[in-house]
């Protein structure tokens, strides 16, 4: 396949063209993980929100 074609099809798809040809670089797999994040948070209330920060804080004590 021509790139021109992987590309439409990453695009098409909505993902990157190294997750249509299955090489993901580490760097963009964080980037991508912290965007996903960001995006869910972004959807919830305020108080979904709260009790998501308190959940952090709690697991994050455990280490």
């Amino acid at each position: 396949m021509s790139l021109r074609i992987l590309i439409y099809y990453a695009r098409l798809l909505n993902i990157s063209l190294d997750s249509l040809i299955g090489r993901i670089d580490s760097e963009y797999r964080e980037t991508a993980l912290d965007r996903e994040l960001s995006e869910q948070v972004h959807k919830m209330s305020i108080p979904e929100k709260q009790k998501l920060l308190k959940t952090m804080k709690v697991w994050m004590e455990e280490d």
